[in-house]
């Protein structure tokens, strides 16, 4: 897990003297997270740059309505999320999930569970990709997830269980029992 070196209160103290250096802080705090969250989205570096340089546009035209009611973290990752909402309607492409699945899920190097998960986490909706990204990529807790989310608690399980339900449907496409059941 990432966190600022700065506290928020801090930070608000900060953007209230200075919002040029505010955000230079922002800037190296967040960028390599930002862009960590947008890849999965996207599937390529430049357009994960690209959504990244937004997410930091906003941010800067929209600083001072940060209000310190959730962490700052939270209200950056909700951007982010909702940055990579927009790209994925604009575009309407499915993007190849080029980004690292959690050991947890047991899937080694090299036996083709891992590439066809990614395509298969690729094509999920919006809603359920978002919660498999920022839990079993992200490693996020179902309270931050639904902070980020702007959604209850039980929302979040809800879509993950279905996430996951989905992802076993169209692994079994592909995989016999015993190798998705080994997945979990």
């Amino acid at each position: 897990k990432h966190e600022t070196n700065m506290p928020d209160t801090v930070f608000l103290n900060l953007l209230k003297t200075d919002k040029n250096q505010a955000f230079r802080h922002l800037m190296k705090e967040y960028q390599n997270r930002v862009l960590h969250i947008a890849f999965p989205f996207t599937g390529n570096s430049a357009d994960a740059e690209d959504i990244t340089q937004e997410v930091f546009i906003k941010i800067f035209n929209n600083i001072e309505k940060f209000r310190g009611m959730s962490k700052l973290s939270t209200w950056i990752y909700r951007i982010t999320v909702n940055t990579c909402k927009n790209f994925t309607m604009r575009t309407k492409k499915t993007v190849p999930l080029n980004c690292n699945i959690p050991a947890a899920l047991n899937i080694s190097e090299d036996n083709g569970i891992r590439d066809v998960l990614h395509e298969a986490i690729s094509r999920l909706p919006f809603n359920f990709k978002s919660v498999i990204i920022l839990k079993d990529i992200e490693g996020k807790t179902r309270n931050e997830i639904s902070e980020i989310l702007k959604c209850r608690p039980g929302t979040v399980d809800s879509r993950l269980f279905r996430a996951r339900n989905l992802l076993k449907k169209k692994l079994k496409l592909v995989f016999r029992p015993e190798e998705i059941y080994a997945m979990q």
